[in-house]
Parts: C-alpha cells; structure tokens; sequence
C-alpha cells in the first residue's frame, strides 16, 4: 500500500488510527497479534499492557490452531537458524515424514491451515527470531535449539543478557519430557539452560565432525566451514529426538544433497580461478567472520 487511501479501499476508514491515538485504541482490543518488528515496550501499547490485553505474536496464534499432539521443533540462535531449519525439513523429506517448514522464513505458522493436505503433516519445523519469542504464551515445542548466542539486534536489546533472556523465552512452557539443545562448548548457553528446569542436550559442537562421522558419511557433504557442521549436528539429532521413524538413510540422502541456501555463503562461478560467493544473507558481524573463516587460509 503506497498511502491510506489504498488500506480504506479494504479496510473501512474507521477502523485504521494514526499511531498517535492508536494508545487508546489498543486498550479497547480483546487480543493483539504484534508484528516482530515492534518491541513490547513501544508506547502505542502502554494502556493495552495496563488493561492485561494479551499481546502474541504470530507464533502464539498459530500454535492455538495446532494439533494438540503434533510434534515441533524451533530453531532459534544468533545464526545459522536458517540452515538448520532447511536441514531439517530436507531430512525429514528424506525421510518420508510430510512437515510443515516456516516460522521466520517461508511461511507464517497460521498458514499451517491453508497448507495442501495439512491432516497430513507430522511434524512443525519452524525458525524463530527473539523479537517472535518475546510475545508467546503457551507455545511449547517438543524440541527446542538455540545454536548460539553473540550479541546482535542492538536496536531492541541493552545487552546481551536482554536478547539471551528473548531467546530463551522459547524454553518457558517446555517440561522434563521435552528436549533443549545447546552447544556444550558455549558456556554462556550451557549456564542459561541449566536455570531453565528443562532436559538439556549438551552437543559436542567443538568436535561436531567426529561426533557425525560415528554414524554418517561426510566424504559428499558439500556447506562449507565447521559452523555448518555444527549445523549439522544440531538438524541430525533435531530429526532423532523426535522419534517420528526418521531412518539414518534418510538423514544420509539430506547429507549427500544438500546444496544449502540462497545467498548463503553459496557458490556463484569460478572467475579466471577465482571462486566467487554469494554471503548476501550474513546480517552481522558475526556472520561475516564465520563465513570468511570458513575458507583455507593459504
């Protein structure tokens, strides 16, 4: 929509306010649905937060509409989110368990009901920003991994002890029964998680190749540097935890296919010996430097 004349032609004039007024408005709702954009603390939902009007994210609303039974797994970190996520739901594909792959990439979650045959889906993979987990409620996933923690977003979060706390938000309806997966090596996670009262799975993400090499074959596994072993990691014991009948050749065939993901440290051409890449999906510095380091130094 280029003005509000193009949102009147749908939606009737009274209905849309000017931020100005939308305070007031706010507090008449019965539920509030935030876009991940705006943080909780923005003024226009002062009199909303004083009138106990829920406010959720997309997330919540969705996960309402669920099966109660049906099996998830939230991907969620600083990076690598979307890798895992597509890892994940190629595995399963290989698998032939039929799942539902969105969240912050692809699909809303309230599209799990528009999805072909959604009767038929077995598993939610979804990924998951903290500006998404500041506003759930009763979301709980079956698994839940946060890949990693370094401190981006500064724009929403003072310090990292405020984004860690947004991230770890995923954990807060989650039980004994349920599984949390973290890196063993990161012990800033590590001491988060054992305050969370949920079952930790520490993953040796220092040593991931030996770890996977003990049941995969890597020799075909084309993503580059050790963060996408890790990913690897993660996305493989992800898919056995939820003990859908997911088979190793399956995982396999996810290993030797896996071509990664769009701008994502993705091969282009080679240029007069030069080999290029396309990184246009690192959003932090962070990113960056593990993406550089993912090349042989020579």
């Amino acid at each position: 929509w280029k003005n509000i004349d193009d949102v009147t032609a749908i939606i009737p004039k009274e209905h849309c306010k000017a931020q100005e007024g939308a305070n007031d408005f706010f507090a008449q709702m019965d539920l509030i649905i935030l876009s991940p954009g705006i943080p909780r603390t923005h003024a226009v939902l002062e009199k909303a937060h004083a009138h106990q009007i829920p406010v959720w994210s997309e997330i919540e609303l969705g996960y309402r509409y669920l099966p109660k039974d049906m099996p998830i797994i939230a991907v969620t970190g600083s990076n690598g989110k979307t890798t895992t996520t597509t890892m994940i739901g190629e595995m399963l594909r290989h698998c032939n368990i039929p799942a539902f792959i969105g969240g912050n990439i692809g699909l809303p979650l309230c599209d799990y009901l528009f999805f072909p045959d959604h009767e038929k889906i077995q598993a939610v993979v979804l990924e998951l920003s903290s500006f998404q987990l500041e506003s759930i409620e009763t979301f709980r996933p079956h698994v839940a991994m946060i890949l990693n923690l370094t401190m981006t977003h500064g724009e929403r979060y003072s310090h990292l002890d405020e984004y860690g706390a947004a991230k770890f938000n995923v954990t807060k309806n989650m039980t004994s029964a349920d599984h949390v997966l973290i890196p063993q090596d990161d012990h800033y996670l590590v001491s988060w998680g054992k305050k969370q009262h949920v079952e930790l799975s520490l993953l040796p993400t220092d040593n991931a190749k030996n770890d996977l090499e003990k049941k995969y074959n890597l020799s075909r596994f084309r993503l580059k540097g050790h963060h996408n072993l890790k990913n690897l990691l993660f996305a493989s014991r992800g898919v056995d935890l939820l003990a859908l009948g997911a088979v190793s050749q399956g995982i396999q065939r996810c290993i030797d296919e896996f071509k990664g993901v769009a701008n994502r440290l993705e091969f282009v051409r080679e240029i007069e010996q030069h080999s290029i890449y396309n990184d246009a999906k690192s959003t932090n510095f962070d990113a960056t430097l593990t993406a550089l380091c993912s090349f042989d130094k020579k």
